[in-house]
């Protein structure tokens, strides 16, 4: 589905959907399912649009998020504050991948 800007949207719940313990090697990202194969476990990330300023005092912008439902609470936090335009949420990989917009 694409969004506002006409860019398509990721499958965000495909992407959450992801679960599984960590694996033994303690690398980051790296779980295990049930079976023993390897799987990755998502994080997520907020990136905020200010109308001046920086979020870098806004401690909902630093935080990594374990689900995309927690990612959205962030997002709505970070909205209650007046400069905020609205939030980007990102999946907290390399290259990281644009998830969808939270506007006011």
């Amino acid at each position: 589905m694409p969004t506002a800007s006409g860019s398509p949207r990721v499958a965000a719940d495909d992407v959450a959907s992801q679960s599984g313990r960590q694996s033994e090697t303690g690398s980051r990202g790296a779980t295990e399912d049930e079976s023993g194969s390897a799987s990755r476990n998502v994080m997520f990330r907020l990136v905020a649009t200010l109308r001046r300023g920086s979020a870098s005092n806004l401690a909902a912008a630093w935080a990594q998020y374990p689900t995309l439902d927690a990612a959205r609470d962030g997002a709505t936090a970070l909205l209650r504050e007046d400069r905020v335009l609205r939030v980007m949420i990102m999946s907290d990989e390399i290259p990281p991948t644009f998830i969808e917009w939270v506007e006011r």
